[in-house]
């Protein structure tokens, strides 16, 4: 199969989550997307199925996803997977604990009130796995010289990754989080305090995406925000 097919580009790439986020990325003069918490690729696929030219530098700890990520990238030359981590505020190793469903997968302990709505998300297993801050580790991945666009989506640990960026912040020219209106996972940080964030570091809300409703609950869940540095 062609990489064509592999990945359907699409033309009229304004009608797609993904053709919009790359437009952005275009708009922006993004060359390089870190990608955290890739699982199985999805970021990837959808980049480069919108037209990204781009390079995508994938981080994923999980070792059953991080083996289905490779073999997604590999079909990609602009797209690399780095050696199974985890991404948080310190150096050193963590456990995360693996649910049934990989991409429910978190540091962070589930809700036992999440599980009951979506049993998907039961832990059936916990990896030992390295843990590195992202600005000790970029380095060995980008240029110094690329513009970075960083997706976090890491079910609840985005604040960790965050102030592990802190010595690259500078560098990063935005970001896409998975932010939460109600915590999914015990000591979740929630949707404000990353808009908070945002501020303080001078980037502006972009575009709002990907919104879940849980039809159990009778609410939104999370919904993905693209942030870009004020020009």
């Amino acid at each position: 199969m062609s990489l064509k097919g592999f990945f359907r580009p699409v033309r009229l790439r304004h009608r797609t989550v993904e053709g919009r986020l790359v437009q952005a990325l275009e708009r922006n003069n993004i060359d390089c997307v870190v990608d955290v918490g890739a699982n199985e690729g999805q970021t990837g696929k959808a980049l480069i199925r919108g037209g990204f030219k781009g390079r995508i530098v994938s981080f994923e700890p999980v070792a059953a996803a991080h083996r289905d990520l490779e073999r997604a990238a590999s079909r990609a030359p602009q797209w690399i997977v780095a050696p199974p981590m985890a991404l948080g505020e310190r150096n050193g190793d963590i456990a995360v604990n693996v649910s049934l469903t990989h991409n429910w997968s978190s540091i962070k302990r589930v809700h036992e009130d999440t599980v009951r709505l979506k049993p998907k998300a039961r832990v059936v297993a916990r990896e030992q796995v390295p843990l590195r801050r992202l600005d000790a580790v970029l380095d060995e991945f980008v240029a110094p010289t690329e513009r970075l666009f960083v997706k976090i989506d890491t079910q609840g640990y985005e604040g960790e990754i965050l102030r592990g960026a802190a010595g690259i912040v500078d560098r990063i020219q935005g970001f896409q989080l998975e932010l939460c209106l109600t915590r999914l996972y015990e000591g979740e940080e929630l949707y404000r305090s990353f808009l908070d964030w945002m501020e303080a570091h001078d980037f502006e809300l972009w575009t709002v995406e990907g919104a879940s409703y849980s039809v159990d609950l009778g609410r939104q869940t999370h919904f993905d925000a693209v942030f870009f540095r004020r020009q």
